[in-house]
């Protein structure tokens, strides 16, 4: 049969029949899948790192419209990392405070509701940029410290700025950490974050700990019992 092939292929006249009946059996899976949202910060270790990568692609947007004919490979300037950081800062509010920059640009405040953020009397500056308000407008420090820029919390931008204060402190303390922080950023519950931080820092973990005292063995008869000046000598 293997050489010859079925018998009906030798017939002048072949019929084929349709089975009336074609049954599967499909066995039903369910797959479950997990959607992750990647932002922009969390491709960055570092936040000198992000403003870098944000200001040369701002720069190369630029040269593509004409806008520039700097060399894209050349040093970034002081004024396109504050533009960069800007960029940042504007797109960390629009993810973490939506409703509040839209009652900000209707109506100039917030809803009484939100106690966290009533508090602090946030307003919006002349670039669109949620600041903290405050008591200071009369004293002589910079407009940064007097309304530094508000952070979300859960935000990843708020780890890498955290991460931040803390080498250019030279892994300074939490206390220290925050006062860096206060002179331009004001992060929504930054101590506890800046503690968690701290204490997960190998160096500062290292290098904190207190050492260990010997144990020291029972002083000599001599030095505990009441006696007479030098009757008993000894050499260290």
């Amino acid at each position: 049969m293997m050489v010859e092939g079925p018998a009906f292929l030798k017939s002048k006249v072949i019929i084929c029949k349709k089975p009336k009946h074609l049954v599967t059996n499909l066995e039903q899976v369910n797959v479950h899948t997990a959607v992750v949202n990647t932002t922009l910060w969390q491709r960055f270790s570092s936040f000198s790192k992000l403003v870098r990568v944000v200001a040369y692609c701002r720069r190369w947007l630029r040269i593509r419209k004409g806008l520039s004919s700097r060399p894209s490979s050349e040093a970034l300037e002081r004024q396109e990392i504050e533009d960069a950081i800007k960029v940042c800062i504007k797109k960390c509010q629009e993810e973490g405070f939506r409703k509040e920059l839209e009652e900000l640009r209707k109506h100039g405040i917030i809803d009484k509701k939100k106690k966290s953020l009533k508090t602090l009397n946030i307003f919006l500056d002349s670039e669109g940029v949620i600041r903290v308000g405050g008591r200071l407008e009369m004293s002589s420090l910079s407009f940064n410290e007097k309304h530094p820029i508000l952070i979300l919390k859960e935000s990843y931008l708020s780890g890498l700025l955290i991460a931040d204060a803390h080498q250019k402190t030279l892994h300074g303390g939490p206390q220290l950490m925050i006062t860096y922080l206060r002179s331009k950023y004001w992060i929504v519950g930054a101590r506890s974050l800046i503690r968690k931080y701290y204490r997960g820092c190998v160096t500062c973990t290292r290098y904190s700990n207190r050492s260990t005292s010997q144990l020291m063995g029972q002083l000599p008869s001599a030095r505990v019992t009441p006696d007479k000046p030098f009757l008993v000598s000894g050499v260290d």
